[in-house]
């Protein structure tokens, strides 16, 4: 193999002895001592940020699935598509997934019931007079406003 590096027997010029060919590539051409073969390397894998089950849960069952209801295709929530085959599986009579159909809905009908059940934060006397002043001056009414606020 001939190229402008090359003399006509197939040698390098520039090494003298050293014969280019199969295997042998001109010196030239060669990885530098101490350099990679790929010196940007492999691209790192991306990795998601951490996250919590639920995170995770919320997250897979949020995307949207196509289900055939009746004769309309239509396009729902996962966790949905979900709870509506359980319901097409109990009402076929398995009753496992009735069973888990009723556990779900008195574990949620709880949640929701205790979820009503608690503030969100406990109102203390201080938290009510400061409203009280508030709906005192929103209505326009004068009086019973407090030192600091006669200066202002």
């Amino acid at each position: 193999m001939a190229n402008d590096d090359n003399d006509p027997d197939g040698t390098d010029v520039r090494d003298g002895d050293y014969e280019v060919g199969y295997r042998r590539p001109p010196r030239h051409t060669r990885f530098k001592p101490g350099q990679s073969g790929n010196p940007a390397g492999r691209s790192k894998k991306k990795t998601r940020p951490e996250e919590t089950f639920m995170q995770m849960f919320g997250r897979v069952t949020g995307r949207s699935v196509r289900m055939k209801i009746g004769d309309r295709q239509i396009e729902i929530p996962k966790i949905e598509a979900i709870l509506e085959q359980m319901c097409a599986v109990a009402g076929r009579g398995n009753v496992g997934a009735f069973k888990e159909l009723v556990r779900l809905a008195a574990q949620f009908d709880a949640a929701a019931s205790m979820q009503r059940q608690t503030p969100l934060f406990e109102q203390t006397d201080t938290d009510d007079e400061i409203i009280e002043r508030f709906v005192r001056r929103r209505r326009g009414a004068v009086g019973d406003l407090g030192e600091d606020e006669e200066k202002a």
